[in-house]
């Protein structure tokens, strides 16, 4: 039981963690285009989806450090997405 518990939770991480870089990909891909809604939406993905099903994988299986290094790991991306926007931008 605990093994499927955890093996949902890394389901519900990758999930989230795949579907917040697709967006930022396509977002990059369109920025040309000034379609920056699909960028702006991945980095919301990565900065908050993320950390959300990490703190439920952590309150299940993961130590408190790990779980505050992959916590930290999105909202670094996350920044540094947003400083390449502001690069391309300005």
């Amino acid at each position: 039981m605990f093994e499927l518990i955890c093996l949902i939770g890394i389901l519900i991480l990758g999930g989230a963690l795949l579907i917040g870089l697709l967006k930022l990909i396509v977002g990059l891909a369109l920025l040309p285009f000034k379609l920056t809604f699909w960028f702006v939406k991945g980095v919301v993905v990565l900065v908050i989806l993320v950390p959300l099903a990490v703190i439920g994988l952590g309150l299940v299986s993961v130590g408190v450090p790990i779980l505050l290094f992959v916590l930290l790991l999105p909202l670094f991306l996350g920044v540094l997405a947003l400083c390449f926007l502001v690069r391309l931008i300005f």
